[in-house]
């Protein structure tokens, strides 16, 4: 992996990526991972969204659907990929959130599908956020809304103050609840659909075909850029149709996930996780794969260990090819991360190691 970030000119791909853009769809149901699996125009454009929000539209939407007047409000330029986070104070003395996205092409359907996903998580002892309203319609606005509760304490990935002691507990916690999510079934795998009679499901017939959906775009935007040799990603790309890989994940079984395990995504309170929220990447799928994904993310201090270890006390067993789902869930996420870096124009160093990691955890490493 040669690659030197300073000399790394992104616009000279241009017109390559556009050609490769091209030929993807996008789609939201279509897609491996939502907020990366877009066209880099898109990507792009969604880095400015704070400065293009017309902000007017806070006051109507509140009162209209949350019927409560606008005190005052504040338009939060919090680190993500597609939503403007607005705190609204409410003349009452209530506070709530609006998130609302922008120049996306496709509804947001999972702003709806939400209610469903934290009544879930809720039942299982996993502390949500409730959800009081969405629209997807786009009759009134271009864009899709939410309504939900502010957000108790305080952000754990941009507002981090405590010990490690304190942290490595919130990863305990947060490994315990990822083991709840074996208690309750799911039907499919990958992104959700709605049926007749209004249960969700999953979209795919297997957890292969979600895990290898995009991983052709992937793959294609990082030989594109020379990230890494021709050898490896012909090595990268077997080995995800290989029979091992096929094996291996024979033995997971389908539950909903949160699929967007980060640290800006989690609240706390001292030592105490209080909140899991953003669940616009939610999936059914292998529980296992937030612990092999949760890594990929900045963190305090590393949170692996932790999270194993409160796993595997709640769910009083090791599962079947553990260490093997995690790797592989873990190689799969930094190529879509390593693509979406490149689109954006901020590749890392850091994306780099990580990328390293997951090919040597998978003994694909030259």
């Amino acid at each position: 992996m040669k690659v030197s970030l300073e000399n790394l000119n992104y616009r000279q791909y241009d017109k390559q990526l556009r050609e490769l853009d091209a030929r993807y769809s996008f789609h939201p149901d279509e897609v491996n991972y939502y907020n990366v699996h877009r066209p880099k125009s898109l990507i792009l454009k969604l880095q400015q969204r704070h400065a293009l929000f017309d902000e007017s539209v806070v006051q109507p939407i509140i009162e209209r659907n949350f019927k409560k007047q606008v005190a005052t409000f504040e338009v939060l330029t919090r680190a993500g990929t597609g939503h403007v986070i607005t705190v609204v104070n409410t003349k009452d003395g209530e506070h709530i959130v609006l998130r609302t996205n922008m120049f996306l092409e496709f509804p947001e359907e999972y702003m709806e599908f939400e209610k469903y996903f934290v009544s879930h998580f809720k039942s299982l002892g996993i502390p949500v956020v409730n959800v009081y309203y969405a629209d997807v319609s786009r009759k009134v606005y271009p864009f899709d809304y939410q309504i939900m509760d502010v957000l108790p304490g305080r952000d754990l990935g941009a507002d981090w103050e405590g010990s490690r002691e304190d942290y490595e507990s919130i990863c305990e916690q947060q490994g315990r609840y990822i083991a709840k999510l074996f208690r309750v079934p799911a039907q499919g795998w990958g992104r959700i659909k709605k049926d007749e009679k209004g249960n969700l499901y999953g979209i795919k017939s297997s957890l292969h075909e979600h895990l290898v959906t995009y991983l052709e775009h992937d793959l294609e935007v990082i030989t594109l850029f020379g990230i890494l040799s021709e050898h490896e990603i012909s090595r990268i790309k077997n080995y995800f149709y290989s029979d091992t890989v096929t094996h291996i994940l024979l033995s997971a079984t389908s539950h909903l996930i949160h699929n967007d395990p980060s640290d800006l995504n989690m609240r706390y309170e001292g030592d105490k996780l209080v909140a899991i929220f953003d669940w616009e990447h939610a999936i059914m799928f292998d529980p296992v794969s937030e612990l092999g994904i949760a890594p990929t993310w900045k963190s305090a201090y590393p949170k692996k260990d932790a999270m194993i270890r409160g796993f595997l006390t709640e769910l009083g067993e090791i599962p079947e090819y553990f260490e093997e789902r995690m790797n592989i869930y873990f190689l799969r996420k930094m190529l879509d991360k390593v693509a979406f870096a490149l689109k954006g124009e901020r590749l890392s160093i850091r994306h780099l190691e990580l990328l390293r990691e997951g090919l040597q955890g998978n003994g694909l490493s030259e």
